[in-house]
């Protein structure tokens, strides 16, 4: 199974110095972006022929894309999540739905016989007459990624408001709304910070709120209202 670069992150945390890991022959990551400090730190902690997938998934899709890295190579400068797997077809497209050029951002648009009923009509703006197969089922995945002049995808993000923490998807509209239920809020703001430590990056969920002003300071518990 795919474990999320959170967790390894926390595993590289509590390893002894140098190689602690050389019965493992492949390791899967995945549900967050890698990072080349992330590579590095499998270079050091795994043996020489252990193999590294780094994959893209979505909810909708499961895996789209994956690349390998063997741990006695270079540390590459780009980290990539590889080609598209079987079955799937990808493209980065921009706003209104043309494809990008290679090397350009974009939106990733997934076209597969296999992608799940319930989002087969999630075309969201895209040209019918841009489908090049009708019995292909299309998904906007609101990633965004740039495709390399060698094939390989790069993931770079999202291009709304959803972001992962440890792994996990989180809407942060969702919580902004809830906040926004509680009668002291008046205003709220939900997002990540990215945090670049020894062990490598870490995500914080911050809320920042406006009190109404006919509440008095100090008188309301948000951190229990939210659990």
């Amino acid at each position: 199974s795919t474990a999320s670069v959170s967790t390894f992150r926390r595993l590289i945390a509590v390893l002894p110095a140098g190689p602690a890991l050389p019965s493992v022959r492949m390791l899967s990551l995945g549900a967050e972006p890698l990072t080349t400090s992330d590579v590095a730190h499998f270079c050091a902690h795994f043996s020489a022929d252990c193999i590294l997938q780094n994959a893209l998934a979505t909810t909708e899709t499961r895996t789209i894309a994956q690349d390998y890295l063997c741990a006695g190579s270079p540390v590459p400068k780009e980290i990539c999540v590889g080609h598209p797997v079987g079955g799937k077809q990808l493209t980065i497209v921009n706003a209104t739905g043309p494809p990008m050029q290679d090397g350009a951002e974009g939106e990733i648009v997934i076209r597969s016989a296999f992608i799940s009923p319930g989002v087969w009509s999630e075309l969201r703006g895209l040209p019918k007459g841009r489908l090049p197969e009708p019995r292909l089922a299309v998904h906007r995945t609101g990633d965004l990624a740039r495709r390399l002049p060698d094939g390989r995808i790069q993931h770079l993000g999202r291009i709304d408001d959803q972001i992962k923490v440890r792994g996990h998807r989180i809407e942060t509209a969702e919580l902004e709304g809830h906040l926004l239920t509680h009668p002291a809020v008046r205003d709220a703001a939900v997002f990540m910070l990215d945090e670049n430590t020894h062990e490598g990056s870490r995500h914080r969920l911050l809320a920042m709120w406006v009190r109404r002003v006919d509440v008095p300071e100090g008188s309301v518990d948000l951190r229990s209202f939210l659990q």
